[in-house]
């Protein structure tokens, strides 16, 4: 793999680690958290994060895959909250193995419950449904030379936590889980029935 997931996990993890360091400065009465919102888990009412009926989500991410092949792995995500901290959206996955394999692609539906812990760091569930497609993948032992892709329906379920640098922008990390009654999902040299990826990226609120 894996040098695309290593680059977007150092980057996500240097942009969490640069939000919630902060400076420090001595006010004369004890040390304090520059800006006085941006410590590590105290927050006051107008920086917490917007998880309210009626805000918007965007979200990027990519799959570390637990199996070797991959050469990425794209996940993109539009939401709105029908009610507090409950979302429901759309979701697009594309990924592939270098040289062999568009390994699979889904276009869904999804919904997410996130638990506010009147912090930053908000633990989160999902569920999704999607039609997915795996790619033509190259088989030397097939006179033909590929083997044709598979559609069917998916399933997935994820579970997660956000830490919100801003209101409005966080980084999550979560693991996530696909299986599907036809074998729509290629890893590798093979194509199987489920999947089972770390996903890190980032979520925009407006």
């Amino acid at each position: 793999m894996k040098k695309y997931a290593t680059l977007l996990v150092a980057g996500t993890f240097a942009t969490a680690t640069s939000a919630f360091a902060g400076g420090v400065v001595d006010d004369g009465v004890g040390l304090q958290q520059a800006g006085g919102n941006s410590g590590f888990m105290n927050v006051s009412d107008d920086s917490l994060p917007m998880l309210a009926a009626g805000t918007q989500e965007l979200g990027i991410g990519g799959s570390v895959d637990l199996n070797d092949g991959v050469e990425w792995d794209l996940n993109f995500t539009y939401g709105w909250f029908i009610k507090d901290n409950w979302e429901v959206g759309f979701s697009v996955d594309w990924a592939g193995e270098d040289g062999d394999i568009l390994r699979d692609s889904r276009f869904g539906i999804f919904t997410e419950y996130n638990f506010s812990t009147g912090s930053k760091w908000v633990p989160y569930v999902g569920l999704g449904a999607s039609y997915a497609s795996s790619g033509d993948r190259f088989d030397p032992t097939d006179p033909a030379g590929t083997i044709g892709g598979v559609e069917g329906v998916a399933f997935s379920g994820e579970l997660g936590i956000k830490y919100f640098i801003r209101s409005h922008m966080a980084v999550y990390g979560g693991v996530n889980f696909s299986w599907s009654p036809d074998d729509v999902f290629g890893v590798a040299d093979e194509i199987g029935d489920n999947l089972t990826n770390i996903e890190i990226g980032m979520r925009f609120y407006f």
